[in-house]
């Protein structure tokens, strides 16, 4: 009997205006499997690009010059309803959690953290967020703080 078993990865798209860091997140997020649909450094180069993508995930920094996460977060939801956004900050803050969430990110990550984390929390605020709704990201968001 054969079975097979199909996983599902996301693209990602990422979005940090720190080049060494983006560079860290598409060596470690490629080698676990995810696909890197496209990066941008800051939040309006991210809005433009995002419609010319089939990511399903953006990975957002919030502090970046420009446009920032928390001002580009409304308008890629409000282009890209479909996809999901989550945030990566070096905010620490409930206020900065609450705030994205309100805005529409499925999940609020908190940096510094063990880059070899991110793949399997990336995945289960992913999978979380499909079954349980708000409750998940919040969970994911207490647990990598």
């Amino acid at each position: 009997m054969l079975i097979l078993c199909i996983v599902r990865e996301y693209r990602l798209f990422l979005c940090d205006d720190d080049d060494a860091y983006r560079l860290l997140l598409r060596e470690v997020l490629s080698a676990d499997g995810f696909e890197i649909a496209g990066e941008a450094s800051d939040g309006e180069a991210c809005i433009r690009a995002i419609e010319e993508t089939d990511a399903d995930v953006v990975l957002l920094d919030l502090n970046m010059p420009g446009k920032n996460g928390f001002e580009a977060l409304p308008e890629l939801r409000r282009r890209r309803p479909d996809i999901n956004v989550i945030v990566l900050s070096t905010a620490q803050d409930q206020a900065s959690a609450s705030a994205v969430r309100r805005l529409g990110a499925a999940a609020f990550l908190t940096k510094p953290m063990h880059i070899f984390d991110l793949p399997g929390l990336l995945r289960e605020a992913l999978g979380a967020n499909e079954v349980s709704g708000d409750r998940a990201g919040q969970a994911i968001h207490e647990r990598a703080s």
